[in-house]
C-alpha cells in the first residue's frame, strides 16, 4: 500500500509540474512559488518515503511509531495535502480580485541608477566584512568559531555559547550579504562587472556560513541570484528543475558536511562512518538517512502523537499560541518587557520530545513540515485548510511573474516571498517563520534597503550623465 501511495503521489506531482504557470515572456520558469512547493513535496515527502521503503519500512529516528499502518496513513495525509494545495492554487490563480502581493506597475520607470547607491552597497559590504572578521576575532579566533558550528564539538571543547551581543553582531554583519546580492543583481541586469560581483558574493557568503553555520541563511541570496539569472541572463525553464533539485541536494549535503566534519577536524576529532549504524560507512547513506530527511517519520509522530504533543504545551489552543504567536515577541527587548519568556518554542520541539521520550526543551526540533504541524493544530481539517491557504498564497505570489519590467528590488521582493513560502512549508508555524525569515535577516534587509534608498534619492539628471551607458535605464525600483 505504501509503495502504491508513493507512486500515486509521484504521478500527481509530475502531472502538476506540467501545469506550471508561464511568466510574462511565455516561459514556464523552473523557480516559482508553485514549483517550489511541488519540489518540497518531492524532497520532503516522496524522497524520504522511498528511503523508508528501501529500509524495509523501518523508521530510524522514531522507531516506536513505525508499526503498520503508520507509513500508509502518513503518505495518505501527504497526498491529501498535495491535492488541497493544487485545488487552492487552481481556484485562486483564476480569480481576478486584488492581489496584495502584486506590485507590477503599468507605468515603466526607466530612472537610471545612481552611483551613490552602488558606492553605498560597496561600503556596506566592507563594513559587514569588517564586522564578521571582528566577530571571529572576538569569539576566540577562527578555530573556535569553526568548532562552534557543531554542538557536540563545542561541548567537548568546553566552549561557551555565544551571548546575545555576539549573536546581534553576527546578525548586523548580514549587511554585507544583502549589499553583495544587491550588487550581483545590478551586475546581472546591467551586464557589467558580473565576475567581480559574483566573486565578492561568494566570499561574503562563505565567511557568513563559517560564522553562523545556518544553511537557511543562504536561502534568500541563492533564490534571488537564480531568479536574477532567469530574468536578466538566460531563461531557466521548467526542464531545468531536476538539475536544480539535484543541485539543491548537493548544496545541502555539502554545507551539512562542512558543519560536521570541519569542526571535528579543527578539534582533532575523527569521525568514523562505519560506527554510524544507519550509514554503513557510506557518506551518501550518512546524509540521506540523517535527520535532514526524517520528515515523513516526524509527520507520523505528529499524527499518532498529536494529543501528547499538544499536552506538552497545555492543550491545542495553548500549543498554537506558544508556537505561532509568542515567537513574534522575540523582537521585544527584555529591558522593555522584563517578564519576556525565557524560552520560545516551536511545534518541532514537541515532536522531538515525543519521538525521543525526553522533556520539552527549546534546543533541538525535528521538522514535520506544514503537513505535520497543521495536523497537530486541527487534525485533517487543519491540513486541508492550511494547504488550501498555501495554494492561495502561491497563486497570489506568482501573479508577479507575469510582469516583464523587472527591477533589482522587485527581484528581491519576489525572492523574499519565495523564502516565506519555503519556510511555511518546511517549518509550518507562523511565528518561527517570522523569526527565521525576518528577525534573523535584519542585517541582510538593511544591506538591500539602504542602497536602494540612496539610489532612489540620488537619481537625477546631473548624476545620470556621469553613469556608464550600460547603466542607463537599469531599474532599481
Amino acid at each position: 500500500m505504501s509503495l502504491i501511495l508513493v507512486l500515486l503521489t509521484s504521478a500527481v506531482l509530475i502531472a502538476a509540474f506540467f501545469g506550471t504557470p508561464k511568466d510574462g515572456n511565455g516561459v514556464k520558469p523552473a523557480l516559482s512559488a508553485y514549483t517550489l512547493v511541488l519540489s518540497l513535496f518531492a524532497v520532503y515527502a516522496v524522497f524520504p518515503a522511498v528511503l523508508i521503503l528501501a529500509n524495509d519500512s523501518k523508521y530510524l529516528w522514531a522507531p516506536s511509531f513505525s508499526e503498520n499502518p503508520a507509513l500508509p496513513v502518513t503518505l495518505g495525509l501527504c497526498l491529501v495535502a498535495l491535492f488541497a494545495f493544487l485545488l487552492g492554487h487552481f481556484v485562486f490563480s483564476r480569480r481576478s480580485n486584488h492581489n496584495p502581493f502584486e506590485w507590477a506597475s503599468k507605468v515603466k520607470d526607466h530612472t537610471p541608477v545612481s552611483l551613490k547607491g552602488v558606492r553605498t552597497a560597496i561600503v556596506l559590504v566592507l563594513i559587514g566584512l569588517g564586522l564578521k572578521i571582528y566577530f571571529v576575532l572576538s569569539s576566540g579566533g577562527l578555530n573556535e568559531t569553526v568548532q562552534r558550528l557543531s554542538g557536540s564539538i563545542r561541548t567537548n571543547s568546553g566552549l561557551d555559547q555565544l551571548d546575545a551581543n555576539a549573536v546581534g553582531l553576527r546578525t548586523v554583519s548580514g549587511v554585507a550579504d544583502g549589499a553583495a546580492v544587491w550588487l550581483v543583481l545590478l551586475a546581472l541586469k546591467s551586464k557589467r562587472h558580473r565576475t567581480l560581483a559574483f566573486a565578492a558574493l561568494l566570499f561574503v557568503l562563505a565567511l557568513s556560513y563559517t560564522t553562523m553555520g545556518k544553511r537557511l541563511g543562504l536561502l534568500w541570496p541563492l533564490l534571488a541570484v537564480v531568479i536574477g539569472i532567469h530574468l536578466f541572463v538566460k531563461k531557466v525553464g521548467i526542464r531545468a528543475l531536476p538539475i536544480g533539485v539535484i543541485a539543491f541536494l548537493a548544496l545541502t549535503m555539502g554545507t551539512l558536511f562542512f558543519r560536521i566534519f570541519l569542526p571535528a577536524a579543527s578539534a582533532g576529532v575523527g569521525i568514523d562512518l562505519n560506527t554510524v549504524s544507519y550509514s554503513g560507512g557510506s557518506i551518501l547513506a550518512f546524509y540521506f538517512y540523517s535527520l535532514e530527511f526524517s520528515t515523513v517519520e516526524m509527520m507520523t509522530v505528529a499524527i499518532y502523537g498529536r494529543q501528547e504533543i499538544n499536552d506538552l504545551f497545555g492543550g491545542p489552543v495553548q500549543a498554537f499560541w506558544e508556537t505561532s504567536i509568542v515567537p513574534f515577541t522575540y523582537v521585544i527587548p527584555r529591558t522593555i518587557w522584563p517578564d519576556k519568556p525565557e524560552n520560545i518554542y516551536d511545534l518541532s520541539h514537541g515532536i522531538s520530545a515525543v519521538s525521543t521520550g525526553t522533556p520539552l526543551q527549546s534546543v533541538v526540533g525535528y521538522a514535520s513540515t506544514l503537513v505535520g504541524t497543521s495536523y497537530i493544530t486541527a487534525g485533517i481539517a487543519g491540513t486541508i485548510v492550511a494547504f488550501l491557504a498555501l495554494g492561495w498564497l502561491t497563486a497570489r505570489v506568482d501573479r508577479n511573474i507575469m510582469r516583464t519590467d523587472w527591477s533589482v528590488n522587485t527581484v528581491l521582493r519576489y525572492s523574499f516571498l519565495l523564502v516565506v513560502v519555503f519556510h511555511l512549508f518546511r517549518q509550518g508555524t507562523i511565528g518561527w517563520v517570522f523569526i527565521i525569515a525576518v528577525v534573523q535577516q535584519l542585517g541582510f534587509l538593511a544591506g538591500i534597503v539602504l542602497p536602494s534608498m540612496i539610489a532612489a534619492g540620488g537619481t537625477n539628471s546631473s548624476s545620470a550623465g556621469k553613469l556608464s551607458p550600460r547603466l542607463q535605464g537599469v531599474k532599481i525600483d
